[in-house]
């Protein structure tokens, strides 16, 4: 008998291309999704299949269907998204996460929970560990979406010791690739379409912070493992990301060339994003053991597809 998948966030970045990887692996798939952030064409192989459907609806209000495997996404995931609305980020994450954990309540269902980097704040630890404990300041304009991971991670937490569901969360770490929105903020988007229309590509702080990016394929492959693999035995929380570095303004200088690109790079120290940290890099010793997983794709490698694909979107 087929079984059945609910993505949450599924008309976004990440959850669009989860909803296809599941199809590929024939489950049934519904996804949910309030469009507050993403959007329908994300999800428009998805449509042509008639083993997806999508429920337009809010995740803070109770989950209707029985699924098996419950992916949760939903929440803006972008400083621009989030800071619109602090108060429905915040909620969307913890609230959402109690129905996850609901719907998953007294049945044979895992939940894979995506949780992210930023409950590590301003680490004071490099790279970060799952045992880490963040540093993290409840009152910065980023606390609504960091202080709601956070909390619905708690929320995870109760449901595995209490209601015994089968959880599993993931912090992932800066993700890259297709379908990502051009205008929300987030680094590597921003760079590219500067690139490929020849602005100025604009660098906060001295460039000199580094990130560490991975491209969606391998998180859909960890997180493809998490979900399906019946046998597997993995701690509660896995670090999922790409653990080489890149300072700021070296991406930028790379996104230039691979775009052939005759913009300029214009260094902005009064513009850093108050609460931006100064490092974020994930141990994945914890992955590489218990997944057996770790990232393929090179940066240059991903980028060269990504630009492609936004080249394709300006025309």
């Amino acid at each position: 008998m087929r079984q059945l998948a609910l993505v949450t966030g599924a008309a976004g970045f990440l959850g669009s291309h989860v909803v296809d990887a599941l199809l590929d692996r024939d489950f049934e798939v519904v996804g949910l999704d309030d469009l507050s952030t993403g959007s329908l064409d994300n999800l428009r192989d998805a449509g042509r299949n008639a083993r997806f459907s999508l429920e337009v609806v809010d995740v803070r209000r109770p989950i209707g269907c029985r699924p098996n495997l419950i992916i949760n996404f939903a929440c803006p995931a972008s400083p621009v998204q989030y800071g619109q609305d602090p108060e429905r980020t915040f909620t969307t994450s913890v609230r959402g996460a109690q129905r996850v954990a609901e719907a998953a309540r007294g049945r044979n269902c895992r939940v894979v929970h995506a949780s992210s980097s930023e409950v590590y704040g301003m680490a004071q630890v490099h790279p970060q560990t799952e045992d880490y404990r963040g540093s993290v300041d409840v009152n910065s304009e980023r606390a609504c979406y960091s202080e709601g991971k956070r909390a619905a991670e708690t929320v995870m937490a109760v449901a595995r010791s209490r209601w015994l569901v089968d959880v599993r969360v993931v912090r992932i770490f800066n993700t890259y690739g297709s379908r990502m929105s051009l205008d929300d903020g987030r680094v590597i988007p921003t760079f590219v379409r500067q690139a490929l229309t020849e602005e100025d590509l604009i660098v906060y702080g001295d460039g000199q912070q580094t990130r560490s990016f991975m491209h969606v394929s391998d998180l859909v492959s960890a997180l493809m493992r998490l979900s399906i693999d019946e046998e597997l035995l993995t701690p509660p929380v896995l670090n999922i990301g790409n653990p080489e570095e890149i300072a700021v303004g070296a991406l930028a200088r790379k996104v230039i060339r691979l775009c052939r690109s005759k913009s300029a790079i214009r260094i902005c120290q009064e513009l850093l994003p108050i609460g931006d940290a100064e490092s974020r890099c994930p141990d994945i010793d914890l992955a590489r053991k218990s997944l057996e997983w770790s990232p393929k794709v090179t940066l240059d490698e991903g980028l060269k597809g990504m630009i492609k694909e936004v080249r394709d979107r300006l025309v």
